[in-house]
């Protein structure tokens, strides 16, 4: 199953001797949001999500061991990596709509210019 920040997810277990699921969200707390920004997750979702994944990871590389089954949800870090998530979105749906308003302004000068091309290669 492949998904953004598979293989960073991926190198990290593969590469460290004890991974951490605490030690690989500090260091891509960031990342996890750009990377989940599009689903629109709670943050029990964000979180579970991760977890399932990181999970998975242990096993393709048979370190399951280092699952901590006792490790509970920093709801702060969640609750920050949702913030972060939802203004990422937020932030892409606004370029969107700012693209898209400036493709249909043009959209009428375009279409000026390809009628008055045409005219011009038939008068030829």
């Amino acid at each position: 199953m492949y998904y953004e920040g598979y293989e960073a997810l991926d190198t990290y277990v593969k590469k460290t001797d004890i991974p951490s699921f605490t030690t690989f969200v500090e260091m891509n707390n960031t990342n996890i949001a750009r990377w989940s920004a599009k689903y629109g997750l709670s943050v029990s979702d964000f979180y579970g999500t991760w977890r399932r994944r990181f999970a998975l990871s242990l096993k393709n590389h048979k370190k399951t061991e280092c699952l901590d089954s006792n490790y509970k949800m920093d709801k702060e870090t969640w609750g920050l990596i949702k913030k972060l998530a939802d203004l990422l979105s937020k932030s892409t749906l606004s370029a969107q709509i700012t693209a898209l308003k400036g493709m249909m302004a043009a959209a009428p000068s375009v279409s000026t210019i390809l009628k008055e091309l045409l005219e011009e290669s038939q008068q030829k």
